[in-house]
């Protein structure tokens, strides 16, 4: 008899978990071990230890008899460590509004393998979604496909695959497959070719559907979407498959290439899945974008990263910010699906909350009480949830208190982020003056924090401003993303240094 909880382990359970919890376990390990699923070295010998745990476990006198020869059960390893920090040690008792700062930090319990940079060995089910229209003919056309085909190469045994190309309709070229034959898999690539208009929800809803086929909760479930294109009148057919994506576990990817796509649309579009929108200005950049996706995607320790609310009374929670290499805005309405968590990374999330005037005798308020639920894939039981609260005490002390410098860079990114969005807001109202004032202002702060390439982009666009009454899609596209990337943990890092 074993001298430790192997058998609970082998199957992702608790020592008190109940017979019907058993039985789950066993039938998601045998899904996903069973010889006749896979071959795939090693698992064989796994999937005998899971019908051993089962026989054992089920087996009331058998597991008794087992549990008694165990040591004293340790408290169980929380599937994430959070850290949170505050920008004020303390709110005041003041009878007016106030504004506190929270940041959220999620990183892999120490005692995670993929904590210590062991390989992960968790399948990828990816869908590669690729617009074919008439504009990506050429440069963007011949990048494209030459970055498939070395995507085919990145691929491991275990992952699924699958290719999509669409223009005004789909075509699933490379149905979702393991081990695909490669040298027809290079054919298919090769023959495509750009041509008609621009229907994302055609190459989505395909996509999707591709990734579903094999989508589970033990493998990273993702789509990346390349267009170079804005979609018309397809636009909340789109936002429906998105749903259906985040319901079932897919995030997406969704990439522009070049300056002739909806941002507003695609980050939408990515958010609801608790992914990420991104800008590739030229087309030589496509390809090193691919490898470094699969790398991230590689390296996930949890995915479907989503969080549940209870604001407390007086509580609003006004504006939210994932910070990671996948920096996105994030909605305020729960749930808040945050995105995948690296094995090798931290997570963060920025918070803003304003507060009601502060009633009497209150010691401590509770900002919000919440739970963190994600799927960990590398588990055989990979839900995993983690209970949390956030409080501050009430303190008569009124005076202003100083936010850490951590905070204080933080904050100052965010408000150049808010700042750019500002003049976008009053351009599209019509105030010319206005959204010329705010970039003006935008690009001494820029300049004050050596952006220097920022700062004249912006001072190019307040030019377009004075002669076009507008500013160009290059430019409204670099200022959006340029200031997001201020947000990123390296560049605050940096600016602390």
């Amino acid at each position: 008899m074993t001298g430790h909880s192997e058998y609970y382990t082998i199957l992702g359970i608790s020592r008190g978990a109940t017979l019907d919890e058993i039985r789950r376990a066993y039938r998601r390990a045998a899904r996903r071990l069973h010889p006749d699923a896979t071959q795939e070295h090693g698992h064989t010998e796994e999937f005998l230890r899971v019908q051993k745990a089962f026989e054992i476990l089920s087996d009331p006198k058998k597991r008794a008899a087992y549990d008694a020869s165990l040591p004293e059960e340790k408290a169980p390893v929380q599937p994430v460590a959070l850290q949170v920090s505050y920008s004020r040690s303390a709110l005041a008792r003041i009878n007016e509004p106030q504004l506190v700062y929270a940041i959220l930090e999620l990183s892999p319990p120490p005692e995670s393998a993929q904590a210590q940079n062991q390989p992960a060995s968790v399948p990828l089910n990816l869908s590669l979604v690729i617009d074919c229209s008439t504009s990506m003919n050429g440069e963007r056309m011949d990048t494209v496909k030459s970055a498939a085909l070395e995507l085919l190469h990145q691929m491991h045994p275990q992952d699924v695959l699958s290719i999509v190309v669409f223009s005004d309709r789909a075509e699933v070229l490379l149905p979702a497959q393991r081990n695909p034959n490669f040298r027809r898999a290079q054919s298919q690539i090769r023959r495509i070719s750009a041509g008609g208009g621009t229907e994302i929800y055609q190459g989505l809803q395909a996509g999707f559907l591709e990734v579903k086929r094999n989508c589970n909760k033990n493998s990273v479930n993702h789509l990346i979407l390349l267009t170079d294109g804005r979609t018309y009148g397809d636009e909340e057919a789109c936002l429906e498959v998105a749903g259906k994506a985040a319901r079932s576990g897919i995030s997406i990817s969704a990439v522009g290439i070049g300056e002739e796509w909806n941002d507003d649309f695609l980050d939408n579009l990515a958010q609801q899945t608790g992914g990420s929108s991104f800008y590739l200005s030229e087309a030589r950049q496509i390809k090193t974008f691919l490898e470094n996706s699969i790398q991230r995607l590689n390296k996930i320790y949890a995915e479907q990263v989503r969080m549940e609310l209870s604001l407390s009374p007086g509580v609003e929670l006004r504006e939210a910010y994932r910070l990671d290499q996948e920096l996105a805005p994030l909605p305020t309405n729960s749930p808040i699906r945050i995105g995948t968590l690296n094995n090798a990374a931290k997570l963060s999330v920025l918070m803003e909350f304003l507060l009601a005037p502060m009633s009497l005798g209150a010691e401590r308020l509770d900002l919000l009480s919440g739970t963190l639920r994600l799927v960990v894939p590398s588990r055989i039981d990979p839900d995993c949830n983690l209970p949390f609260t956030l409080s501050l005490p009430v303190s008569e002390n009124t005076k202003t208190e100083k936010p850490s410098p951590e905070f204080s860079q933080a904050l100052l990114q965010l408000t150049l982020y808010r700042m750019q969005a500002r003049a976008h807001r009053e351009l599209a109202a019509g105030d010319i003056r206005k959204a010329s004032r705010s970039l003006h202002y935008l690009a001494s702060q820029l300049l004050a924090q050596d952006q220097h390439e920022l700062a004249h982009t912006v001072a190019l666009e307040v030019e377009n401003l004075q002669y076009d009454q507008s500013i160009s899609e290059k430019g409204k596209k670099d200022l959006k993303y340029g200031t997001r990337a201020l947000l990123l943990p390296a560049n605050l890092e940096e600016k602390r240094q």
